[in-house]
């Protein structure tokens, strides 16, 4: 607390002696105070960031190991604004940054975070239809909400157990008999001929596929 009076007291006295710099300075310490005390959802390691050798008092941060205290002349460096990385207490740095090793956080299922040695790190997931790898013989179908890549599903698999058989000629005839569809035709592996109807050819296309 008495850090934000000093500061705002700090600005009061700018806005009156120097009033050619009042606009830049209110807009800048504004949007600043605003944000320090919001927290951050992830850790930057700002240890190789110079902040510059003045005293203002900038937030707590993550220095790759832990978290500290940090000091500078303001939070834009080289017109890179690193507000958004410091936290309001040394508390909630250590409850986003600090971890238990085999933790994991998914509630991004492309962006999962594993600890190890008391750290956060990203998971790559590498999806083979992001990588341009083609579904030969098949279609990509999108992914569910806590899924990342999509599944390459062969052209017949409407069980979608991976392989073709008798249960997905079954599946197919039932499909045409109740006159289903698919949601999305770029995505239909049940049209197995790719006419964008399911009839009988496509049984046999597929009963084709499962002899040979």
């Amino acid at each position: 607390m008495f850090q934000k009076f000093i500061s705002i007291f700090l600005f009061i006295t700018i806005s009156i002696s120097q009033n050619h710099i009042h606009l830049s300075t209110n807009n800048l310490f504004s949007k600043n105070y605003d944000q320090l005390f919001n927290r951050p959802d992830e850790c930057f390691d700002l240890s190789e960031i110079d902040f510059g050798m003045c005293e203002m008092y900038l937030g707590v941060g993550w220095n790759g190991y832990n978290c500290e205290y940090f000091s500078g002349c303001g939070w834009i460096v080289d017109n890179i604004d690193y507000y958004e990385y410091f936290f309001d207490t040394l508390q909630e740095c250590e409850d986003i940054c600090i971890c238990e090793d085999g933790e994991i956080i998914d509630d991004d299922p492309c962006n999962p975070r594993e600890c190890i040695d008391g750290q956060w790190y990203e998971i790559i997931i590498d999806c083979q239809e992001e990588m341009g790898l083609p579904c030969e013989n098949g279609v990509y179908i999108s992914p569910s909400q806590d899924e990342c890549c999509s599944t390459c599903v062969l052209y017949g698999d409407t069980n979608y157990d991976g392989t073709l058989n008798i249960l997905d000629v079954i599946v197919l005839v039932d499909i045409i008999l109740y006159q289903g569809q698919c949601a999305d035709w770029y995505e239909c592996p049940e049209d197995v001929n790719q006419d964008g109807i399911f009839n009988v050819l496509d049984v046999i296309e597929l009963v084709n596929n499962i002899l040979n």
